[in-house]
């Protein structure tokens, strides 16, 4: 079902795209036939939740077939998938002519993009930004920590940083096999 629902949606859109390279306007119109179009694609969500009897090892799944412009407190994952499919389609198009965007979609992305920017930075030589298991400022000498970047579509664990620490006295020693990799949480 989602396969298809991809099939569907990237149809769609490759028909705005085809519309919007030929210099024809995106009238009211367009959008409500746009909207309709969606509405007409299914999509599934899996919700796997503890088992109701708890039984060791299992669990309950349940799946749930809606509209793919049709909230649903059990199923919210589409808006997080469809926010970030629109915002790198916006990115491509910002990046081969920002005036390509409307208005209130450009202003809205930069205004976004301009704080990704601040936390998708790589960082040398600090404190670890986040959390990390086995680090210790008085010992350990950070090396490199590269952050989560939606701005370049990197994500490290579940959103975390990627950090490679080494102890001062290894780093003194150029011992190089030393590196310590983490994960912050």
């Amino acid at each position: 079902t989602n396969r298809a629902a991809k099939a569907q949606v990237t149809e769609i859109v490759a028909i705005i795209g085809e519309t919007h390279a030929a210099g024809e306007d995106f009238a009211p119109q367009d959008a409500v036939a746009v909207m309709d179009a969606l509405a007409a694609i299914n999509w599934t969500k899996v919700n796997r939740k503890a088992d109701p009897e708890k039984r060791p090892g299992m669990e309950l799944i349940e799946t749930k077939t809606l509209p793919l412009t049709r909230h649903d407190a059990d199923a919210s994952l589409w808006v997080h998938d469809y926010d970030r499919t629109h915002e790198d389609m916006a990115k491509h198009v910002y990046c081969e002519n920002p005036a390509a965007l409307p208005d209130a979609t450009r202003a809205h992305y930069e205004a976004a993009w301009r704080g990704e920017m601040v936390t998708g930075m790589a960082g040398i030589g600090h404190i670890p930004f986040q959390y990390v298991h086995d680090f210790s400022a008085e010992t350990d000498a950070m090396i490199l920590e590269l952050p989560t970047d939606y701005l370049r579509n990197w994500i490290v664990g579940d959103c975390h940083n990627m950090v490679l620490t080494m102890r001062k006295d290894d780093l003194a020693a150029a011992r190089w096999d030393a590196l310590i990799y983490q994960v912050s949480n």
